[in-house]
């Protein structure tokens, strides 16, 4: 009776260290995933911030003069 006792304490201890093991490689895991997020929402910023600068009408007038390209409103069209 007593062994049976002990087999099921250690049997316990090792349950419970498992899990334990479990919950902090899940931790981990979720605080590598949420570094990966937060980069990609930086990165997502950035971009997001390049294409305002580049599709600005200054940027745009800058190229098309490059381009030696003109103005002709005749093909511009208005969008609401």
């Amino acid at each position: 009776m007593l062994a049976a006792t002990i087999l099921v304490a250690i049997v316990g201890v090792f349950m419970v260290i498992n899990v334990s093991n479990q919950g902090a490689k899940a931790n981990s895991h979720l605080t590598q995933v949420t570094a990966q997020l937060n980069q990609t929402k930086n990165d997502n910023n950035d971009l997001r911030q390049e294409i305002g600068t580049v599709t600005s009408n200054d940027k745009l007038s800058e190229v098309a003069k490059k381009e030696n390209l003109t103005m002709n409103n005749d093909n511009v069209r208005n969008v609401k």
